[in-house]
């Protein structure tokens, strides 16, 4: 086996691990996000209630659709938001790997990878560690990329679109960045074809209340924390990695991560929001970051290359120690919503008479996907005036 593939293997196997450390007391999902896709997908599933008041159809409806059709597999829903996202980080990182391969080399792919795995995920902007649609978007995002001068590309394009509309919008600004440098009529499009077949998701919501509903408008990250989360090293790193792209000439990955900056910055310093940028900008951001990172990282190990069989491990081991310390104190800044004690309580619920609950609307978060019931109100994933009025 290749030293590269080794090295390969150990990485994956440490990102999935690293990504499964909040999981090692607590069965349970980690996130109100991971409640609510919870309730949604059991109510594809086994027709159980929603939130009193919800809706049966949402805008990430292919993702509930998905676990919905693992748990007719016999993938329990517990089992899946125990063990699916460090499955889907090494799925992440094996593809980012194998695209970055592509168009550098192992090195560079090695390192991309190793930036990639240590990447801070948070109950703000969310990230690898929480079974989310966002996480399947970061999965698409690096196969786009391997498939963008294929015919497969609308396929990409429409599922990423159906599973997570914010994944899609910025895997389309990608495919429009690559374009630019890169003009394929093809690319067009299978893009075009992508959002057609993707269309009948979105077509009731749009013409309902048009594109404002797709907007969230409440910030709670300020821009700052961008440098704050990387640090000065990484950010040096980084963009001497962009200097490189530039000089070898690979422009589309810079102007991608400008756009997603511009869009950043335009939404925490001017409030201009397009469609859903918000926090989660911040992960496809950090994603792309990887490969500059890789690239920079890469030239600087060839600076020993007399040494090279030294050097890269060399390198990849001061980087663990560096990072390693941070993103494992990172894995604990997380909530969670019941205890063991809670959990059987609402489980018994299931065999309650009534139809309907009124409790604390944090708990009732996970009132409903275990207890089978509506309940009255709820804390809501975001800045929603009904739910918001029946909490006072």
């Amino acid at each position: 086996m290749k030293r590269a593939y080794f090295i390969l293997i150990i990485l994956l196997v440490l990102g999935g691990i690293l990504n499964y450390l909040p999981h090692l007391n607590y069965s349970y999902p980690l996130h109100v996000d991971e409640w609510t896709h919870f309730t949604y997908a059991q109510h594809l599933s086994d027709s159980s209630p929603l939130y009193f008041g919800g809706e049966s159809d949402s805008l990430e409806q292919g993702f509930h659709i998905l676990l919905a059709v693992l748990k007719s597999l016999g993938v329990d829903y517990l089992f899946q938001f125990q063990f699916l996202a460090s499955f889907i980080t090494i799925l992440i990182s094996l593809s980012l790997f194998i695209l970055v391969k592509k168009f550098f080399d192992e090195k560079t792919a090695l390192f991309s990878v190793l930036f990639f795995i240590f990447i801070k995920s948070s109950v703000s902007f969310l990230g690898p560690m929480f079974l989310v649609p966002l996480s399947i978007g970061l999965l698409m995002i690096p196969i786009t990329l391997f498939l963008i001068n294929t015919n497969l590309l609308f396929l990409v394009v429409a599922s990423t679109l159906i599973i997570h509309p914010p994944s899609g919008i910025a895997l389309l600004f990608l495919v429009g960045s690559y374009f630019i440098f890169n003009r394929n009529k093809k690319i067009i499009l299978n893009s075009l074809l992508g959002i057609i077949l993707s269309l009948p998701i979105f077509f009731g919501k749009l013409t309902e209340s048009g594109l404002s509903n797709l907007q969230f408008r409440e910030s709670i990250i300020p821009i700052i924390f961008i440098p704050r989360t990387l640090g000065i090293i990484l950010i040096l790193i980084i963009v001497l990695g962009f200097y490189l792209l530039a000089y070898k000439k690979n422009y589309f990955i810079i102007l991608y991560s400008i756009v997603l900056l511009a869009l950043i910055t335009a939404y925490y310093r001017f409030d201009i929001n397009i469609l859903i940028f918000y926090e989660r900008n911040i992960m496809y951001l950090f994603e792309i970051f990887s490969i500059p990172f890789g690239v920079f990282l890469a030239f600087f190990s060839e600076k020993f290359k007399h040494y090279k069989r030294f050097s890269i491990p060399l390198i990849f081991v001061i980087l663990l120690l560096l990072f390693f310390p941070i993103k494992i104190e990172s894995t604990k800044e997380v909530y969670n919503v019941v205890n063991e004690t809670e959990f059987q309580e609402f489980i018994n619920y299931q065999n309650k008479e009534g139809k309907r609950a009124v409790l604390d609307p944090w708990k009732a978060i996970a009132f409903t996907p275990l207890a089978k019931k509506e309940i009255y109100s709820r804390v809501p994933p975001g800045p929603n005036p009904i739910y918001l009025e029946r909490n006072e």
